[in-house]
């Protein structure tokens, strides 16, 4: 029913959106017009396109007026909402019929801006995103964490396991079944956690909505995802986090592109690698149909969402790391970004033979004189086919 009557809303308006439109093109003789869309109901998109709208807002463009469109949506962090009101000028309401109808008209070209235009050429990383929170939110944050946590002395890493609990609770009429590759187990992190704890961090599971605890117990370990959530203490961790570890999945997003060290494990698609992070990069295994040979790098870099997907016309099949291949990935994130190990000369071959197949696969994706990300030489020499050694 509601359904029906959105449906019927956007028709009897559509008319008024054409003139609209119209009016807009009439306009842009003299001053180009953009729309950049939020989407508040999934926090990951909703960084990215945050991002680039600060990003286009702070950068002086003559001649060109930018519309911030803001999902008419359940936010999925009110806090987050806030901090993007905040830091733009939303668009009237109505703007969301303009974009969806610009949409449909195929004006996306010259009228929608696509958020990751910026990701792609690594523009992301001009935007300043280390005063997001107020005074008065920060120090609230910090009163309100050290309150909950263990030894204020030490760094807290933040670990961020995705499964489908999230996705299949908030959005219940949808099957994600599809998505299942993106989807780890957290006790798979046990061995891990024990290590980072051992090395004097502090560890903070986070996440909203998750399937099933640690087994892993320690006063240097705390699983916020099964405690009382406080949104604006959400974002606080994320950028203020000593590092973060991931399996990519949305907030992440938030420490990523405020710099935090960051390691990306059992993602994928290899296709989607964030050149620009100060990261490393793992993704999961990938075999042929027959799971008795594991994929060439070339092969991992073509694969994309869709060839990942649970269809059985694919000839792909994925399998997350075990808990030692986590442990040794983790040992090779904390040696090279958190001690700051410089690479070695096997290291530098292998980034440099990645790059060139990236890019020989994907041309002109790639801007080197930015890129900040590695993969993992643990990957690369143990987790994939190659038909010469280094």
């Amino acid at each position: 029913m509601k359904r029906d009557c959105t449906r019927l809303i956007k028709i009897s308006c559509f008319p008024w959106i054409v003139l609209t439109l119209i009016a807009i093109k009439l306009v842009s003789r003299c001053y180009k017009i953009k729309l950049i869309y939020i989407q508040t109901s999934r926090i990951g998109n909703s960084i990215i396109q945050f991002i680039c709208a600060k990003y286009y807002k702070d950068k002086v463009e003559k001649k060109t007026k930018y519309f911030f469109v803001l999902e008419k949506a359940l936010a999925a962090n009110h806090a987050w909402e806030k901090i993007i009101r905040r830091n733009l000028n939303i668009a009237p309401e109505w703007f969301n019929l303009v974009y969806w109808c610009a949409q449909k008209l195929n004006l996306d070209n010259n009228l929608v801006v696509n958020p990751m235009n910026i990701f792609t050429s690594g523009s992301y990383t001009k935007v300043n995103l280390s005063q997001l929170l107020t005074i008065e939110e920060s120090n609230y944050c910090e009163t309100l964490f050290s309150s909950i946590f263990l030894q204020k002395n030490r760094p807290f890493i933040l670990l961020l396991v995705r499964d489908d609990q999230y996705l299949s609770k908030t959005f219940p009429d949808r099957d994600w079944s599809y998505h299942d590759y993106r989807n780890s187990n957290i006790s798979d992190f046990d061995q891990s956690i024990n290590y980072l704890v051992s090395k004097g961090f502090n560890v903070v599971r986070a996440g909203n909505l998750t399937q099933k605890k640690s087994q892993y117990e320690s006063e240097h370990y705390f699983d916020y995802s099964f405690s009382k959530k406080n949104e604006l203490l959400d974002l606080w961790m994320y950028l203020n986090c000593h590092a973060i570890i991931t399996t990519g999945t949305g907030p992440d997003m938030l420490s990523a592109a405020s710099g935090k060290p960051t390691l990306f494990i059992n993602c994928l698609p290899v296709k989607s690698f964030h050149f620009y992070f100060n990261s490393l990069w793992c993704p999961k295994k990938l075999y042929d149909s027959s799971k008795s040979n594991l994929l060439s790098i070339e092969n991992y870099i073509k694969a994309d969402h869709k060839t990942l997907s649970q269809n059985p016309e694919n000839n792909l099949r994925h399998e997350s790391l075990s808990c030692d291949e986590i442990l040794e990935v983790v040992k090779e994130f904390v040696e090279l970004k958190l001690v700051k190990r410089p690479l070695t000369i096997e290291e530098k071959l292998a980034q440099s033979h990645f790059y060139d197949l990236y890019e020989s696969t994907y041309p002109g994706v790639i801007n080197l004189s930015v890129s900040k990300s590695i993969i993992s030489l643990f990957w690369y020499k143990n987790l994939t086919k190659r038909d010469t050694a280094l």
